[in-house]
């Protein structure tokens, strides 16, 4: 039981990281924190920003719901860690299919 809720505190800490990281590339438009990009091929780094902030908002938002959810109900915490992966790469590959328009 303590394992299960040590595993969705640490759920929940990585949410809050991949929230602020939405901040900061899409309000503060730190692209400078994405390795290997080159920000001389991007075409609308406005419009960028704005994707990727939006993008990584709604996945930190989901992943932020599901790690309170292993909170309220420990026992259901493996299930939802399953949950929380597969919203987290689901969200990135639609993300990374998206931001290829503003490529050139």
């Amino acid at each position: 039981m303590v394992s299960q809720i040590v595993a969705a505190v640490i759920l929940v800490f990585v949410s809050y990281f991949v929230l602020l990281m939405s901040y900061v590339l899409g309000v503060c438009k730190e692209f400078s924190l994405i390795a290997g990009m080159d920000t001389s091929k991007v075409r609308d780094g406005d419009g960028l920003a704005r994707r990727v902030g939006t993008g990584l908002l709604g996945i930190g938002a989901l992943d932020l719901l599901i790690s309170l959810a292993g909170l309220a109900i420990p026992a259901a915490t493996p299930h939802l860690t399953v949950a929380y992966v597969a919203v987290s790469l689901g969200g990135a590959v639609v993300l990374l299919v998206r931001v290829r328009r503003y490529f050139g």
